[in-house]
């Protein structure tokens, strides 16, 4: 799905609880919902009217970014007013979990994208600054190391600190804390099974060295840092899955057996 389909089924949930919701909550949703739907209209087929050439590499034009920037103020106010207004109950606690685990699987993601397959000791610096810039984590490299960024440090902070908001150990952390409120759903044990997943997913990250994991190996590669972020993806797939046949779908059939989760083919892992 685009931004303004995602934006728009955001809006459509919203709506089919908004009797548990705010109005100050339901009102952003509608406008984060209407500002995706304006600036998918503006774009267009041809995507040039902001001066988006296409591509990773296509440059973005002021009014593009401009208007990105009222999007994501309008989702911020969305994620703050539920983070201040919502009943810490049921419904929150699976919010919350829904957004670790996509934070999560994002910075996995980038990570694997932007340091994997790359010479480990020849990752430009202002590579590194703009991986720490998009997990909203350069300002806290700068006051904490005041230096360039470095991938042992880099490591550190995005992936093993569990004090940053925005690292993987943060997200796997507070994933287990939602999830062990969550209810017992169909199956006594498959809520524990779910907790035991989030829990040595975290553990796993929390025991990471961050100078070993970045060290190079034979190829010069960061192997280790590879194979972490490989497994940990891995378990966010399980664990996904298992959340959503545990308390979002509604099919027949679908329920866990007691105390297992799924196991999720390769390629819908990677």
């Amino acid at each position: 799905l685009g931004l303004p389909a995602t934006l728009a089924a955001l809006a459509s949930s919203a709506a089919s609880v908004q009797e548990l919701l705010s109005p100050e909550l339901f009102r952003a949703v509608d406008d984060a919902a209407l500002a995706g739907a304006s600036l998918g209209a503006s774009l267009g087929p041809d995507r040039t009217r902001f001066g988006w050439t296409g591509g990773l590499a296509g440059s973005v034009g002021p009014d593009l970014r401009q208007a990105l920037e009222r999007l994501l103020g309008d989702l911020a106010a969305v994620a703050g007013l539920a983070q201040e207004t919502m009943v810490r109950g049921p419904g929150w606690y699976l919010l919350d979990a829904g957004r670790r685990v996509e934070r999560a699987f994002a910075l996995v993601d980038v990570l694997g994208s932007t340091l994997v397959g790359r010479p480990a000791h020849h990752l430009p610096a202002g590579l590194l600054e703009a991986l720490l810039g998009q997990a909203a984590s350069l300002i806290a490299y700068r006051r904490r190391y005041r230096s360039d960024p470095e991938l042992a440090a880099v490591t550190g902070l995005l992936v093993v600190d569990g004090t940053n908001p925005r690292s993987l150990r943060f997200q796997l952390d507070a994933l287990v804390h939602d999830i062990g409120h969550l209810p017992e759903g169909i199956h006594a044990f498959t809520q524990q099974a779910l907790v035991g997943e989030a829990a040595e997913l975290a553990s796993r990250v929390a025991a990471a060295d961050p100078v070993t994991v970045a060290r190079a190996g034979p190829d010069g590669h960061a192997d280790q840092l590879a194979g972490l972020i490989d497994r940990t993806r891995a378990g966010l797939s399980r664990l996904a899955t298992g959340i959503n046949l545990q308390y979002i779908a509604h099919v027949p059939g679908a329920q866990l057996p007691t105390g297992t989760l799924p196991d999720v083919p390769q390629e819908a892992a990677s």
